[in-house]
């Protein structure tokens, strides 16, 4: 969206790369990243959603069972990085389990 009399983000990038300004480059990078991520949640999460509800890809049951793992008390981001991993594993298995049970 363009709004007028203001320089688009791609202009100030640019602007700010060639003043080396590398304070400018950066927030306009974090603006970037900040937006990239609403449009994904928001427009593309909520498409996702529709598309796997649509065709029947929304297992309701694993939907509420709830984590293994509480990262809710840890600040290390190296271990709550460790416990994501570690517990997107976990469902996975518990999808494979699923799906075998459900072929039996």
């Amino acid at each position: 969206m363009l709004i007028p009399g203001q320089f688009s983000l791609g202009q100030q990038l640019d602007a700010n790369r060639q003043l080396n300004d590398s304070a400018g480059v950066i927030a306009v990078m974090i603006v970037i990243l900040i937006i990239g991520i609403l449009v994904d949640a928001l427009l593309f999460g909520t498409a996702e959603r529709r598309i796997r509800r649509r065709y029947g890809l929304v297992d309701t049951a694993a939907a509420q069972r709830p984590p293994v793992l509480d990262t809710c008390g840890t600040h290390d981001p190296q271990h709550r990085m460790a416990a994501h991993v570690l517990q997107r594993e976990v469902d996975a298995m518990r999808r494979r389990v699923d799906g075998d049970r459900m072929r039996v």
